[in-house]
């Protein structure tokens, strides 16, 4: 069985009737339409290139591809097996932890960490990476 992650898209699929009736209202517009014009013969010569079987199939394409648009809008969806994936979360910790020293503004920030006083910290430009003292 499917599910659809977006129903609220589905009232779209209400407007097929909708459409529907319209096409009905077209095709006997146009019968009206003919049948005022007045000699039938001449009638039918002048509209002896149109297929009124051609123009339904179009429409119903119409209607088809309407409808996927809004299944797909919807996002229909085929439940499949389930994986699981283990997930640790320690990329989001380090990347909390990151933006709340950046927040603080003693943080990394580029090649160039600027401390408080606005000078620039030369340390890694040099090769000098927090040697610790013996």
């Amino acid at each position: 069985m499917f599910r659809i992650q977006h129903t609220e898209y589905l009232f779209g699929l209400m407007a097929l009737p909708l459409l529907g009736a319209l096409f009905y209202l077209l095709i006997q517009w146009k019968k009206q339409a003919a049948a005022r014009m007045g000699d039938p013969l001449l009638v039918e010569q002048l509209v002896k290139n149109f297929s009124p079987r051609r123009f339904l199939i179009k429409f119903l394409l119409a209607l088809l591809a309407f409808a996927a648009i809004v299944l797909g809008a919807g996002n229909l969806q085929k439940p499949g097996a389930m994986e699981n994936v283990r997930r640790s979360g320690q990329g989001l910790g380090i990347n909390l932890g990151i933006a709340d020293a950046q927040h603080r503004g003693h943080g990394w920030s580029g090649r160039w960490s600027a401390d408080p006083s606005g000078e620039r910290d030369n340390r890694r430009h040099r090769g000098e990476r927090g040697r610790r003292r013996r």
